[in-house]
C-alpha cells in the first residue's frame, strides 16, 4: 500500500521553487567530488601519509581554506542579503555597480594579504604547523611550498565572489563547474608527477605549481556567464556605491561563521603538527571523505535555498520563509543521518579501496579509519549548520553565527588539545564533531528566540524517523558487510564492487523503511528529484 501524499504545503511550494537549482548543483558537486577523490587517490598512491603529504598539505592548509573559507556558498551567504535589497531599490543597473566594486575591493586586499603572506611565511609555517622544528627537511619544505601556492589566495577568493555574485543573479551551473576545472588539473598534473617517477620532494613542488594554475582555470570558467550578465569587473567603479559598506559589514562576519568548519579543521592541523608523522594527512583524507556527503547534499541544499529565503524575508512573508526553512533542516537530516552511519560501518572498507595503494600503505589506511569515525560523528551537526547559518543570513543577522562560532572554535582547541594525549588524531577529529555540535546547539537556541520555529512535533517525528531508520540500516550494512568480507586484496575491482553492493544495499534499506514509516521527507525530496510534469 503507497503511503498517502500530503497536500502541497508552504514549505513544499517554496522548495520546489529551488528543486531545479538543487537538482543541478547536486549533479555537478557529485562529478566535482568524484574527480576530487580521484585526485585525492592519485595524491595518496604518489605521497602516502608521510613526511612530503604532511608539508604539501600544511603549506596547502592556508590557500586552501581560503579556497574553502570564502567557497562552497560562503561568500553568498552574506552577499546575496545585500545583493537582493540593492537590486529590489536601485534595479539591475545598481546592482551590477555593487558587483564590480565589491571584486575590486576584494581583489586589491588579496593583493596586499598576497604580499604580507610571502614576506612573513616562516611565521605562518610556525602558526599553522607548531609542531615542526625551523631547519628540520619537513618545516623547509613546507615553507617552500607555501611560498609556491600562497598566490592561490588570489584565485580563490576572486573565484568566490564571482560565485556569489552569480547566485545571487540565479545562476549556479558556471560556480559549480569551478571546483571541476580545479580537480582535472590537479588530476593531470598528479598524472604527469607519476608517469614521470619523480622524487617526492619534487613532484610536491610541480603539484604546487599545479595549484596555480587550477586557479586560473577556476576564474576563467566563470568569466563568460559573469560577461554575458553584463558585469565588468574590469572597469572602475568610481565613487564606489554606498551598499559596498553594507555588503562588506554582512559578508566578512557570514564569510567566518560560515567557514567555522574548515577553521576548526585549520585548528586540528596545528595540533596535530605535534603528532607522529602521518596525523595530519590522516586527518586530510578523512575529512575529503566527509566532504563528499556534506557537499552533496548540505553546502547545495543551502546554496540554492539562500536565493530564496533572502527574497522571502526581503517581502516579510514569514510564514513561508519559516515553511522553508523547517523543510530544508528535515530534508538535510533525512539524508545526512544515513550517510553518518553508513561512514561510520563502511569506514574501513572505503578509506582501503579508494585510497590504499602505492605510498599509502595499510597503517595509513588505519590512521585515515580512525580519524574518518570521529569525524563521522559530527556529520548530522556539520550539515544542520548550512541550513540554520543560512536563515540567520537571510535575516541580515552575521552577529549570532560568528559568536557561535567562536565558541565552536574555542571548544575544538580546549578538547582537542585535551584528548589529544589521550587519543591522538582520534582525540583531534572528535573535539571538531564536538565543537560543531556546540555551534548547532547555540544557533537553534537563538533562532527560537527570533520566533523562527524549528517545527516542532514535524520535526521532532521526522528526527526520530531518520534516526530509528539509520541504526536499522547500520546494523544490516554491518551484517552484509561481514558476511561479504570486503578485501582489497582480492583485487580493487571486485572489493569496489563489494563496496557499492553495500551502499546500495543500505540506501535500499533505508528508503523501504522511511516508506513504511510513511515519511514525508521521503515524499517531498521525490518532489525535488523527480518534479512532475506539467
Amino acid at each position: 500500500m503507497n503511503p498517502a501524499a500530503p497536500p502541497a504545503s508552504p514549505p513544499v511550494r517554496a522548495m520546489t521553487q529551488t528543486a531545479s537549482a538543487v537538482r543541478l548543483l547536486t549533479a555537478i558537486t557529485l562529478v566535482s567530488r568524484i574527480l576530487g577523490y580521484g585526485r585525492d587517490m592519485l595524491f595518496a598512491g604518489v605521497f602516502g601519509t608521510g613526511l612530503v603529504s604532511d608539508a604539501f598539505i600544511a603549506a596547502f592548509r592556508i590557500p586552501n581554506v581560503v579556497r574553502r573559507f570564502f567557497g562552497e556558498g560562503a561568500f553568498s551567504m552574506g552577499f546575496i542579503p545585500v545583493y537582493t535589497t540593492c537590486l529590489q531599490r536601485e534595479g539591475p543597473a545598481g546592482a551590477r555597480r555593487l558587483a564590480a566594486a565589491a571584486v575590486q575591493a576584494l581583489g586589491m586586499i588579496l593583493l596586499a594579504v598576497i604580499a604580507g603572506g610571502l614576506i612573513g611565511s616562516p611565521l605562518i609555517v610556525r602558526a599553522v604547523a607548531p609542531g615542526f622544528i625551523p631547519g628540520s627537511a619537513v618545516y623547509d619544505l613546507t615553507l617552500d611550498l607555501m611560498r609556491i601556492m600562497w598566490p592561490y589566495i588570489f584565485f580563490g577568493g576572486l573565484v568566490a565572489m564571482l560565485a556569489g555574485i552569480l547566485n545571487a543573479q540565479g545562476h549556479f551551473a558556471a560556480p559549480a563547474l569551478a571546483p571541476v576545472g580545479f580537480n582535472l588539473i590537479l588530476i593531470a598534473v598528479l598524472l604527469v608527477i607519476a608517469a614521470l617517477k619523480r622524487p617526492a620532494p619534487a613532484g610536491a613542488v610541480i603539484l604546487a605549481g599545479g595549484v596555480l594554475a587550477a586557479g586560473l582555470a577556476q576564474l576563467l570558467i566563470q568569466a563568460p556567464a559573469l560577461r554575458s550578465r553584463g558585469v565588468s569587473v574590469w572597469r572602475p567603479v568610481v565613487p564606489p556605491p554606498a551598499s559596498l559598506g553594507a555588503a562588506a559589514r554582512m559578508t566578512l562576519p557570514a564569510v567566518v561563521g560560515t567557514a567555522s568548519f574548515q577553521l576548526n579543521i585549520l585548528i586540528g592541523t596545528l595540533l596535530a603538527s605535534f603528532l607522529e608523522s602521518g596525523s595530519i594527512a590522516a586527518l586530510f583524507f578523512a575529512d575529503r571523505l566527509i566532504q563528499f556527503p556534506l557537499g552533496l547534499f548540505a553546502v547545495s541544499g543551502a546554496t540554492a535555498l539562500m536565493p530564496a529565503l533572502s527574497r522571502l524575508a526581503a517581502r516579510a512573508e514569514w510564514s513561508d520563509f519559516n515553511a522553508a526553512f523547517q523543510e530544508a533542516l528535515r530534508l538535510v537530516w533525512f539524508v545526512t543521518l544515513p550517510a553518518m552511519v553508513g561512514l561510520v560501518v563502511l569506514r574501513v572498507p572505503i578509506v582501503q579501496v579508494l585510497l590504499e595503494r602505492g605510498a599509502f600503505s595499510s597503517n595509513s589506511t588505519r590512521l585515515t579509519s580512525e580519524a574518518l569515525l570521529c569525524y563521522s560523528t559530527g556529520l548530522w551537526a556539520y550539515a544542520g549548520l548550512r541550513i540554520v547559518q543560512t536563515a540567520f543570513y537571510a535575516l541580515k543577522d552575521v552577529r549570532t553565527p560568528l559568536k557561535a562560532a567562536g565558541l565552536g572554535m574555542l571548544v575544538n582547541l580546549l578538547l582537542g588539545a585535551g584528548w589529544m594525549p589521550l587519543w591522538g588524531h582520534r582525540g583531534v577529529a572528535l573535539a571538531t564533531a564536538c565543537a560543531a555540535v556546540v555551534n548547532l546547539g547555540v544557533l537553534l537556541t537563538a533562532l527560537r528566540r527570533k520566533t523562527v520555529p524549528l517545527g516542532g512535533r514535524p520535526a521532532l517525528r521526522a528526527l526520530t524517523q531518520a534516526v530509528l531508520c539509520s541504526a536499522v540500516m547500520g546494523f544490516a550494512v554491518a551484517g552484509l558487510r561481514d558476511w561479504i568480507g570486503i578485501d582489497p586484496r582480492c583485487g580493487v575491482a571486485t572489493a569496489g564492487l563489494q563496496l557499492a553492493f553495500c551502499i546500495a544495499a543500505g540506501v535500499g534499506v533505508y528508503v523501504s523503511l522511511a516508506w513504511l514509516c510513511r515519511s514525508r521527507e521521503l515524499i517531498a525530496l521525490g518532489r525535488i528529484v523527480r518534479p512532475k510534469r506539467t
